[in-house]
């Protein structure tokens, strides 16, 4: 596996995007139907990886990060998560212009995982705040796309 390759962690996609899939096949939703935030949820996984790395590459302690991320800059690390955070958003945009609260959920997930960047030490708040922010939320932003929950 080439090197840039390991630096997204694509690895990761799996355990970000379950939830979602978990609440199409359960409820029998088509997927097609929720695509874009699906692939919306990807690009934010690989946000959320390069910005931990990003925050991670300050700490000596980290030897597996700085193993990842050698011969990379902070500064094109962060590019990469910056451009993976407005593709993603771009991915979601449809779907929160017909259903703003979706725009409320996501707001709640990107902040969840910023502060669990931030405050690494904080560690049963952060896997409470990193289930809320990776399992339920997303999980109910697909029923909520599919028209199952709504504001009325």
């Amino acid at each position: 596996m080439s090197k840039g390759f390991r630096l997204l962690r694509v690895e990761y996609l799996f355990s970000v995007l379950v939830p979602c899939l978990l609440s199409i096949y359960l409820n029998n939703y088509d997927v097609f139907a929720h695509i874009w935030i699906l692939a919306g949820f990807g690009f934010y996984a690989i946000t959320g990886n390069t910005l931990n790395d990003v925050i991670d590459m300050e700490d000596p302690n980290e030897k597996e990060t700085l193993e990842r991320v050698q011969g990379y800059r902070r500064k094109e690390i962060f590019t990469i998560s910056l451009a993976s955070f407005l593709l993603g958003t771009v991915c979601f945009m449809n779907s929160i212009v017909v259903n703003p609260l979706l725009g409320v959920y996501l707001a709640i997930i990107v902040i969840s995982v910023i502060f669990y960047c931030l405050f690494k030490s904080l560690v049963i708040i952060n896997h409470i705040i990193l289930g809320i922010s990776h399992i339920f939320l997303p999980y109910f932003m697909i029923k909520i796309n599919a028209g199952d929950i709504s504001m009325n």
